[in-house]
């Protein structure tokens, strides 16, 4: 969160606890990924986790 806190291009606007945890009851109401992204997003995002789980775990060996 940090990281879109200092994007600049987030303009004045922004303010920063516009991130907060979620509440229980959006947890209950939230559906996975793969039904509100497209398909390829959902793929490339998969294969970016994976690489970087990937690599912690190298690394902690």
């Amino acid at each position: 969160m940090d990281l879109v806190r200092y994007n600049d291009d987030m303009g004045n606007d922004y303010i920063e606890n516009d991130f907060m945890p979620p509440t229980t009851e959006e947890i209950m109401k939230a559906r996975p990924l793969a039904m509100v992204l497209p398909e390829d997003i959902v793929t490339h995002a998969t294969l970016i986790a994976a690489s970087l789980c990937a690599e912690d775990d190298r690394a902690a060996s």
